[in-house]
């Protein structure tokens, strides 16, 4: 896993972590002050060059062409550890193009100009090597023209329905699969170091390869895996696909399931980094789901893609790349999952999963919290990663939608970057194996499990027959002329409430991000959400509402259209 976050217009970058604040004095270097500024990230504007940790990098005139002026440059953000050598340093450091000193709520960042390459390599080391909880990261900047939002590429099935079939892809010998991922795990420990220059850290990408073409067995049809090049790393890329039944031409919606594949000692990037948490069980986990697709015969409707990624762990290079090239070709990603550490617990006998909130989207979190509850149980909470973030962060800020479960974001293995993250230090496979079942659960409805569409229509029906409308609507004027605030009263064992957009009446499909209630008052038994003056309203919109018990289970949902007068 890298220590960052991701920003909510550019490609790659870091963002609010609140794991401690560097004091000093915020600038932008003086011959870019006519060109850009630094201001508090209250909202989006058109100027918007990068947001994170609070703040937000803007263009002052629109019209100047900032892409021209960084195309040979070599920009990164930093994220900057508590009271560090490495903050003090880049605060005066004639190559620091913007500094940041964080404040009582995000920390510090700067946005340097890289003139050497052990530079960068130099930065990367000092931040890692301010702990494990530390800050301190670096990320890729690019300044490519990217969407203000993006539509949402809803699930083949409707998430609410328990699909048999999906639900036997799903079922697993715990057993063997632990067996199997502790296998898979020390391959990849053994190596060493997967550092993305050493040696050892080139080859391993053609270790992950071949465990992707061992775990297949050449069972599953219109499967194949290529290594893909990078201009930043000499370690490479892998990128398993298998074709959808419906995209044999791999030309629609592709769903991608990721985990990164070099591993980083922060006290010496030449000593042994085992890197078994992290993230020899991301990979582990999705070598074992491809292994349980090849072994079930599993067919899935839309393109399917697993990727491990270089160099993570120095600026998300590997994913950057490539989600920057699927941008730029007009690919459609309907959605992301990144498995980042999930295979240790500081109570081993946990079984919960956490979406991490930091640079992911609403709606796919949405998506994931349901199949676990319908699919696995349940025990899956959201949760703020403190200290960082992982690949998925290319593909949001790509403009892409992206999801990350990960083992408990405040209380996570202190192995990481260091010589003891083994096998031995691992203590909770049975949670790596439950990643195992999320990540067929995400393929069965997003991509489209073949055997699964069945009585898909009939089932869907049934389910909207019997899901209680028990949800009344408010609608007042927003404080401009197109937002309106939303009041939503329901009975008393909903606990939750979420609004967002659908292409059709009665809809379960999420167009757009999610607006989630705010509990304000009870009058009798109805408990009465505010979502504020958020909803933009178009006529003849269709929006969804959504009501959930204590347990995250959906039950009530009403769908309105709005037209206005």
């Amino acid at each position: 896993m890298k220590n960052l976050k991701i920003p909510a217009i550019a490609l790659s970058i870091l963002a609010n972590l609140a794991c401690g604040h560097n004091r000093g004095q915020a600038f932008v270097r003086k011959d870019l002050t006519a060109r850009i500024q630094l201001v508090p990230d209250v909202g989006f504007s058109d100027r918007t060059l990068w947001a994170g940790h609070g703040m937000r990098l803007q263009q002052i005139n629109s019209g100047d062409d900032l892409r021209n002026w960084a195309k040979d440059k070599k920009l990164r953000i930093v994220s900057l550890p508590i009271d560090s050598n490495l903050s003090r340093d880049l605060a005066n450091d004639p190559a620091t193009l913007v500094y940041s000193p964080g404040d009582d709520t995000n920390s510090g960042f700067a946005l340097v100009e890289i003139i050497d390459a052990k530079d960068e390599a130099k930065i990367a080391i000092a931040a890692h090597a301010q702990g494990s909880h530390s800050c301190g990261m670096l990320q890729k900047l690019s300044l490519n023209t990217l969407p203000t939002s993006s539509e949402f590429t809803p699930p083949l099935y409707a998430e609410v329905l328990n699909r048999q079939a999906i639900a036997n892809l799903t079922t697993i010998d715990t057993t063997a699969v632990t067996q199997s991922l502790s296998s898979k795990i020390q391959t990849l420990e053994s190596i060493g170091t997967r550092y993305h220059t050493s040696q050892s850290g080139i080859q391993a990408s053609n270790t992950v390869k071949t465990l992707f073409e061992t775990a297949a067995g050449g069972r599953i049809p219109g499967m194949s895996v290529k290594l893909v090049s990078h201009a930043d790393t000499e370690q490479k890329s892998v990128v398993v696909t298998i074709l959808g039944t419906e995209d044999p031409q791999a030309t629609g919606p592709v769903i991608i399931l990721g985990a990164h594949i070099d591993s980083i000692n922060a006290a010496n990037k030449e000593g042994g980094a085992p890197g078994a948490d992290d993230d020899a069980s991301g990979v582990a986990t999705l070598v074992e789901i491809v292994q349980q697709i090849a072994s079930s015969g599993a067919q899935f409707k839309r393109t399917i893609e697993f990727h491990g990624y270089a160099a993570e762990e120095v600026g998300l290079v590997g994913s950057h790349d490539i989600a920057d090239s699927y941008a730029a070709s007009g690919r459609i990603v309907a959605a992301m999952l990144q498995l980042d550490m999930n295979s240790w617990a500081s109570n081993p006998s946990s079984q919960t999963i956490y979406l991490v909130t930091n640079s992911t989207s609403a709606l796919l979190r949405r998506s994931l919290k349901t199949l676990i509850t319908t699919y696995l149980g349940g025990d899956v909470v959201d949760g703020t990663l403190r200290a960082g973030t992982s690949d998925h962060a290319s593909w949001q800020a790509a403009g892409f939608h992206a999801v990350f479960p990960f083992e408990n974001p405040i209380d996570y293995n202190e192995a990481l970057h260091t010589p003891r993250d083994t096998s031995a230090t691992i203590n909770d496979l049975k949670l790596a194996s439950r990643f195992v079942q999320t990540g067929l659960a995400f393929l069965g409805h997003h991509a489209g499990l073949k055997s699964a569409e069945v009585t898909y229509q009939e089932d869907l029906a049934k389910f909207r027959a019997a899901t209680p409308k028990d949800l009344f609507l408010a609608i007042k004027t927003g404080e401009t002329g197109n937002s309106y605030g939303l009041s939503v009263a329901v009975g008393s064992l909903v606990k939750s409430v979420e609004i967002c957009e659908v292409s059709e009446a009665g809809g379960f499909a999420c167009k757009r991000e999610l607006l989630i209630g705010k509990a304000t008052t009870q009058k009798g038994s109805r408990q009465f959400f505010n979502l504020g003056d958020d909803l933009q309203v178009r006529s003849g919109i269709h929006i969804s509402v959504f009501g959930y018990d204590s347990n995250d289970k959906l039950i009530a949902q009403r769908s309105v259209r709005l037209q206005k007068k």
